[in-house]
């Protein structure tokens, strides 16, 4: 191909026409379209410029009614919110978050508009042409938490997953497409453009793979609060939900941020618990005379669901409101085995369970360092390492490789409180077991998805390989 080719000339793509007849329009056309959507998402941003304009000028709306509409929810009910908003090193948390909230979520007066569609009804002269089709497109904007499958950084397009409704679709975002990784996921509202979408109001909170569990029982926790009958929701309904109530979302991604720094002084540990624990797997052994009586009067204690029925022991899980994992029972003829990964769940199984005829034995602990050492022996020293000069690239990376195939190996086999005590082998023969243990896996992914971003440089990080957990466990 001619890289000097001429408006004149013929067309390399072989079609007999002249340059200018063919390609060229439509690489000019394309040119126009990406300008286009530049010129767009520019004027979303003057557009939520000005709606924060008349939120303060005319409206009368501040920062602190917004808060107060944001917390206001009997989840919120014992903690201070206002303690984190007015410490300096959360103000881009409460800055995006209310900002955001006050936009789309915040419902105006008595008039059940939400601030954009009130100031494109009440004050459609002070946006342009742009804006108004901007204002308008929100209209059919689909609101929900979102997960990220594939980017594209050459075209900029990211495919992503509404975790409830499981629909895809594609955001054109160059910013997102260069900070964001695979399985990040996050809340906020998809507004269309043409054939895709571009993503706005997204919480500054991103999830994990991990926070799946968490985020659909605390959307589910929201849609039961203030009704007379209490009723579970599927997760077509709770994505309905989210649509007609989208400060739902801002209330998420608020109590994760809660939950993740109100303990944030707790003393020097090296590995904490989904809850803010310190972390340490305890096995408590107990003896007992009727089976069923036991399983039956635990199954009545709120949380305790069963999750296998054996001819020779039957098996119980513990999980708080919030999907986080407090422990697991195993109930045999004579015995009972309750394992947990931390003291304050243990303390909490014996008051819940002091009315039933538990004989205790013993309680073993393993301790927290001898977890972590046996986890990352191999590797969490040399993770960063640069490779050696001495050392060619062929050898850094079969070293690194040798040195990932030993971490798979070890985990594979690891008894892990994330999954109730077991080991990814055995937690992948219930439902239950096996999306935890698929979403683990996501979470690794993404965590070194990350680094190899944003890392310079020949490191083992570069060799890691999340498929090769996948092999392991048979889950494609």
């Amino acid at each position: 191909m001619n890289k000097h080719i001429g408006r004149n000339d013929p067309c390399h793509c072989g079609s007999g026409k002249k340059y200018k007849k063919c390609c060229f329009l439509k690489i000019n056309k394309a040119e126009i379209k990406d300008l286009e959507y530049t010129r767009f998402l520019g004027k979303g941003m003057s557009t939520k410029d000005k709606l924060v304009e008349k939120a303060g000028d005319e409206i009368g709306i501040s920062d602190s009614e917004v808060l107060s509409f944001l917390s206001d929810s009997s989840l919120y009910k014992n903690r201070d919110v206002n303690k984190f908003y007015y410490m300096d090193k959360h103000f881009l948390f409460f800055n995006i978050t209310i900002n955001d909230c006050k936009m789309f979520a915040y419902p105006i007066k008595n008039e059940n508009v939400f601030l954009w569609e009130y100031c494109l009804t009440n004050f459609p002269d002070f946006f342009d042409t742009t804006e108004i089709r901007y204002l308008e497109s929100i209209k059919k904007s689909i609101a929900g938490f979102f997960q990220i499958k594939e980017i594209d950084s050459n075209s900029f397009i990211t495919t992503v997953e509404d975790i409830f409704t499981f629909k895809t679709y594609k955001i054109k975002d160059k910013k997102l497409s260069q900070i964001a990784v695979r399985h990040d996921i996050y809340g906020g509202f998809l507004i269309p453009y043409d054939d895709i979408f571009i993503s706005d109001g997204a919480t500054p909170s991103v999830f994990s793979p991990e926070d799946k569990e968490y985020i659909r029982s605390t959307v589910q926790l929201f849609y039961r609060m203030g009704r007379k009958r209490i009723r579970k929701a599927d997760n077509e309904e709770l994505s309905r939900f989210l649509n007609r109530s989208p400060v739902t979302i801002y209330r998420v991604s608020l109590d994760h941020f809660l939950f993740m720094h109100e303990e944030e002084d707790f003393p020097d540990s090296k590995l904490l618990t989904k809850d803010k624990k310190e972390f340490i797997l305890l096995k408590t052994y107990y003896k007992i005379s009727n089976r069923e009586d036991i399983k039956n009067r635990i199954l009545k204690i709120r949380g305790f669901k069963i999750v296998k029925e054996g001819e020779k022991v039957d098996e119980i899980s513990w999980v708080n409101f919030k999907g986080i994992s407090f422990g697991e029972v195993y109930i045999a003829d004579k015995e009972i085995i309750f394992f947990t990964d931390a003291r304050e769940h243990l303390q909490k199984w014996r008051g819940l369970t002091k009315n039933i005829p538990l004989e205790f034995l013993n309680t073993e602990e393993t301790d927290q360092l001898e977890i972590t050492d046996r986890l990352f022996e191999n590797i969490e020293n040399d993770l960063f390492v640069e490779k050696p000069d001495n050392i060619s690239t062929e050898e850094f990376k079969k070293s690194a490789l040798k040195e990932w195939d030993d971490f798979y190996n070890m985990w594979f086999n690891l008894k892990q409180s994330y999954l109730g005590n077991k080991p990814p082998s055995e937690a992948i023969k219930t439902i239950i077991g096996k999306q935890r243990v698929m979403d683990q896996i996501d979470s690794y992914e993404n965590e070194m998805l990350r680094m190899k971003k944003f890392q310079d440089g020949e490191n083992k990080i570069k060799y890691f390989s999340a498929d090769e957990f996948r092999k392991r466990l048979n889950i494609k």
